[in-house]
């Protein structure tokens, strides 16, 4: 699969995080999309459906966010992402 220039930006995004929010960020993104979003993000990461839907799984989970941490939350890292990579999820979404 060739991958346009944006999901190539996104691909190179994703592969400099440590890999649990590498994970956390392909089932943020996947979420993000309609019906089959899990197997794209795993078609552009290159990575497994399986990563991508324990990613899914983890953020979901409530004990996974600590608000009174000093350091950036996964929400506050994944928003940051989501909000640098709107523009090529709609591209994602719509290819």
């Amino acid at each position: 699969m060739e991958l346009s220039v944006d999901e190539q930006r996104l691909k190179a995004v994703s592969d400099l995080l440590p890999e649990h929010h590498r994970r956390w960020n392909a089932g943020a993104l996947a979420s993000s999309l309609p019906h089959g979003g899990v197997n794209r993000v795993s078609q552009v990461l290159g990575i497994s459906r399986k990563t991508v839907a324990r990613g899914m799984r983890e953020i979901s989970q409530p004990g996974l966010i600590d608000a009174t941490s000093p350091r950036p939350s996964i929400i506050t890292i994944t928003t940051a992402l989501l909000i640098v990579s709107a523009p090529m999820l709609m591209k994602l979404s719509s290819g």
